[in-house]
């Protein structure tokens, strides 16, 4: 089995359009519409990257480890935010291990942003 990705994004055409580009190079594509409902995923398997829609990311008041109910100790995987429009979220120091991603994109953009992410993961192990 490939490398698993968790994909938060309520958008059912982006989720498969996602899934079906990414699944063809061998990643494993878990999916879910919700924070809540990502982070349970990731209390269960060895998720390598995250892939979130900012709209469903509480960015104001709470870090995306805590969204995600991720213990200080654990690994935290990379994050890749798809956005509509530019937005300054990397100024906030609760934003680790993230990479943008604007709307919309195209699959060789994504999947190119994704080897680039897990290589970098690979070297740094």
């Amino acid at each position: 089995m490939g490398k698993k990705i968790l994909l938060i994004e309520d958008s059912e055409a982006i989720t498969k359009n996602i899934t079906f580009n990414l699944s063809r190079f061998g990643y494993k594509i878990l999916s879910e519409k919700t924070i809540i409902a990502g982070s349970i995923i990731l209390s269960k398997y060895e998720i390598m990257l995250i892939i979130a829609d900012i709209d469903l990311l509480n960015t104001e008041n709470t870090s995306i480890k805590e969204q995600l109910n991720i213990k200080k100790d654990n690994r935290f995987p990379s994050i890749i935010v798809l956005v509509d429009e530019e937005r300054n979220i990397l100024e906030r120091n609760h934003w680790e291990n993230i990479t943008i991603v604007t709307k919309p994109f195209s699959a060789a953009k994504l999947l190119n942003t994704v080897q680039t992410i897990l290589a970098k993961e690979k070297i740094s192990q």
